[in-house]
């Protein structure tokens, strides 16, 4: 499997939770993820991504390709892994993050 290619994230910040947006970068539009509906893979993006205490991987196999996003929470804190969620949609990956505490999380 080749290196990862990432997409980009977008971060709406907020006390209590945190909502990342992923969406595909304009070259895998133009190219390998073109047309690609992300709900017709979500048992690949479950069973292939994980939510610990400290990251959230998002992980998308596809056509010997490896596509996907980590988000680092900042050291000492940590999140309610079983209050965040994967949620992917048509064109782009949701996540909603669900933090212990207050703190700031953003790209």
């Amino acid at each position: 499997m080749a290196a990862m290619s990432e997409f980009n994230a977008d971060f709406s910040d907020g006390k209590r939770e945190t909502n990342v947006t992923l969406s595909k970068t304009r070259k895998q539009q133009d190219g390998p993820l073109g047309g690609v509906n992300f709900t017709h893979h979500d048992g690949t993006i479950r069973m292939n991504s994980t939510i610990t205490a400290t990251c959230v991987s998002v992980r998308l196999p596809f056509n010997g390709e490896l596509y996907g996003f980590d988000v680092e929470i900042p050291d000492g804190h940590q999140i309610d892994v079983n209050g965040t969620v994967i949620t992917p949609r048509i064109d782009e990956i949701g996540i909603r993050i669900v933090k212990i505490g207050e703190f700031t999380l953003n790209g």
